[in-house]
């Protein structure tokens, strides 16, 4: 098992070694799910589906301020 970080919150998260490049997984902290795009250095990328719904409710808390 390896320890890498939430790109989202930063949590821990714990990988199987079974996992490779390209395998998803989600963080049981903030349920972000994010693509294993490098085993050496390890290196996690957020999905963008899931940077475009945060941005979506950002912009949704926007409007409801004016």
């Amino acid at each position: 098992m390896i320890t890498a970080y939430c790109p989202n919150c930063h949590s821990d998260i714990i990988i199987d070694d079974a996992l490779g490049q390209g395998d998803l997984i989600t963080c049981a902290n903030c349920g972000a799910q994010s693509e294993i795009s490098s085993l050496h250095p390890l290196r996690l990328s957020i999905l963008d589906d899931e940077i475009e719904e945060t941005n979506d409710e950002s912009s949704s808390e926007d409007e409801d301020e004016e």
